[in-house]
């Protein structure tokens, strides 16, 4: 008799906790994740979330609801396990992770994770529901553009996760039964979210410009010639100009240059001098077109040598030392 008052009790049990699944309905909303503009020639990489957003209705006694989350490649596709977002002609890498310090993706479970090993992976949570009532919850999926993407071009990106790409399963569970997703009773809802960034055109001056020294002369008897450079980085396909100022003589280069001797005001000795985009001294270097020279970015830093040469046609001014300052300018 005691045997079959026991199966009695945990037949009513289970009993109840097939009619609470039967009286539970549940939605699911995935917010958009944006993150706006990305900043890929820092190299730093950059961060968004989205919401999970679980609306259930019914009755839940002495249950719990599991929800498992499948996050899949979108439709930027995956490589090696990474996912993108896709441009014309380029793409972006990101990831999905489940905590805030971005140290456990969506995707493997190791405990030591690269950033390439993060798709299709299930998340768990369990929501007690306990009584009568409405049940919201919700949970924060993080997102991380990888950095060290300079070579990404200019544009919009996206990847749309429909059709499944995204796949909660979800069930009510008495507190008898197992934890998870893999059995019985499981529901399915395909919610639908887009992932979002945008590249937009930026330019940087990024090592310190190298002067030109055109070293000592006792007589200006010959042409003097010296070079210099500039390293440029911008955004990959951005175009830009880099132009060169008239420098401390303050006329509209490249008509007129001149190095003063250091100390000495205007109407002091001075040294004339010019500037030139090639080293055959053909094309001069100015600020204003045609004198700018125009470029193409690839996302890597681009040289810019500057020539520079003093002609003979001018008197040997006092000994001392001679200098010229001059603005270089990136316009994109």
């Amino acid at each position: 008799m005691k045997l079959q008052a026991l199966f009695f009790a945990l037949a009513v049990l289970l009993l109840t906790s097939g009619e609470a699944r039967a009286q539970l309905s549940c939605s699911f909303a995935i917010a958009d994740m944006p993150f706006g503009d990305v900043p890929v020639l820092t190299g730093d990489p950059d961060t968004a979330t989205a919401t999970l957003t679980i609306s259930c209705g019914g009755t839940g006694l002495l249950s719990n609801l599991d929800v498992c989350v499948h996050l899949g490649t979108g439709g930027g596709g995956q490589t090696a396990g990474v996912r993108h977002m896709t441009t014309t002609g380029g793409q972006l890498d990101f990831a999905f992770f489940k905590d805030s310090a971005r140290l456990v993706p969506w995707g493997t479970g190791l405990s030591t994770p690269t950033f390439g090993t993060q798709v299709d992976q299930t998340y768990t949570i369990l929501v007690n529901i306990l009584g009568i009532g409405d049940l919201q919850e919700t949970m924060t999926i993080y997102g991380e553009v990888g950095g060290n993407q300079q070579t990404a071009p200019i544009g919009a990106y996206a990847s749309l996760f429909s059709g499944g790409q995204a796949t909660v399963q979800y069930r009510i569970r008495s507190t008898l039964e197992i934890a998870g997703c893999d059995l019985s009773g499981t529901q399915t809802a395909t919610p639908v979210f887009n992932v979002s960034a945008s590249v937009a055109s930026l330019c940087m001056i990024s090592t310190e410009p190298t002067g030109i020294d055109f070293g000592q002369h006792g007589v200006l008897g010959a042409n003097v010639t010296g070079a210099g450079a500039v390293g440029v980085t911008c955004t990959n396909g951005t175009p830009y100009e880099v132009g060169l100022d008239g420098g401390i003589a303050g006329a509209a280069a490249p008509a007129y240059r001149e190095m003063r001797l250091t100390g000495n005001p205007p109407g002091g000795p001075l040294i004339a001098y010019q500037l030139y985009k090639d080293a055959a001294f053909a094309n001069e270097f100015g600020n204003a077109d045609p004198y700018r020279l125009h470029l193409v970015a690839t996302g890597a830093e681009q040289t810019i040598d500057v020539y520079g040469r003093v002609a003979p046609a001018q008197n040997t001014p006092a000994a001392g030392t001679y200098h010229d300052t001059v603005v270089v300018t990136v316009t994109y």
